[in-house]
């Protein structure tokens, strides 16, 4: 019996320890993610880059969508969770309503947007999208927004898209290479990367071949063994 008692303290400290162990992120809630959703499907106005009420229809601002979102999530976030940005704006979003949901969510927050938070957000998100596979080259991105927000940015763009672009490449000729090995019959458990070739594609080719590898199916194991 205490054993059992024992036990069953061990597990309820492990399931607190898992759940403070969780990292806090952003309030989304349905009547902000639409706003979001509006973004991403193109039905804003992305041309406008500030928050310009004399225009005919304001709601088709895609900025304006973003103030709208981040004040939701800001206002049901204070109080109650800690301050995150996390989920509010991903690669999928414009500019516009990236720097508007930044600064939405602050007003809703009640936090004072500084220029170092400002350039901060923007340099992670622009670092994000950048990774993406099939990203534009940097020099194609154009930002009109702030000085400081476009800055940040821009700048994160540049490392996103360097790291992505060797990695992504890395990445297409890992996976040929263990769809190539496991056609033969020659998965390599440590598989070596020909040639020399920069971290971030060493990284991308190992993560491709490790991907395309656990794909292997027991049939496949099977008509390797019997050959």
């Amino acid at each position: 019996m205490k054993a059992v008692i024992i036990s069953l303290i061990s597990v309820y400290i492990l399931t607190i320890s898992v759940i403070s162990a969780r990292p806090i992120i952003a309030y989304i809630t349905a009547s902000s993610s639409k706003y979001g959703i509006l973004d991403i499907e193109n039905k804003c106005d992305r041309s406008v880059t500030n928050n310009d009420t004399s225009t005919t229809n304001p709601n088709t601002s895609c900025y304006v969508l973003g103030l709208k979102g981040g004040f939701i999530d800001g206002n049901q976030s204070r109080g109650k969770f800690g301050y995150s940005l996390v989920d509010g704006c991903n690669p999928q979003h414009s500019l516009n309503y990236c720097y508007g949901y930044l600064i939405g969510y602050n007003k809703g927050y009640d936090s004072h947007t500084g220029n170092t938070e400002i350039w901060k957000t923007a340099n992670r998100s622009g670092y994000e999208a950048g990774y993406q596979k099939g990203a534009k080259p940097s020099e194609q991105i154009s930002c009109t927004l702030s000085i400081i927000f476009c800055g940040g940015y821009l700048h994160g763009y540049s490392l996103g898209y360097t790291y992505g672009v060797h990695y992504w490449t890395g990445y297409a000729l890992g996976e040929k290479q263990a769809y190539n090995d496991i056609k033969y019959c020659h998965e390599q458990n440590s598989p070596r990367i020909p040639g020399n070739h920069t971290q971030e594609y060493r990284s991308g080719w190992l993560d491709g071949y490790s991907d395309a590898a656990g794909q292997v199916t027991s049939l496949n194991m099977t008509l390797c063994n019997t050959q």
